[in-house]
């Protein structure tokens, strides 16, 4: 396989057809004329992103206040029996 070949089955293709529509890159950038014509799955695959980030936060913080809930200070080594 030559480079050209190579390159071409890595790049990104000008259009995309997709369930979303068609969607049309420039260099591998996609192009929109406006940002709010973007479509609704979008937003729902933002939404879900953001849950997805803040879920290993909220846990962490759920589980420093167990910690807390039975004695145990900020910064201490627990030990378990089992």
């Amino acid at each position: 396989m030559g480079i050209d070949q190579t390159l071409a089955s890595i790049s990104t293709p000008d259009r995309v057809g997709t369930s979303l529509g068609t969607l049309e890159f420039t260099e591998g950038a996609p192009q929109r004329a406006d940002p709010r014509e973007a479509p609704r799955p979008f937003d729902l695959l933002h939404g879900v992103n953001v849950y997805l980030d803040a879920f290993a936060t909220v846990s962490t913080a759920v589980l420093r206040q167990g910690f807390h809930s039975v004695g145990a200070e900020d910064n201490p080594i627990l030990i378990f029996s089992s």
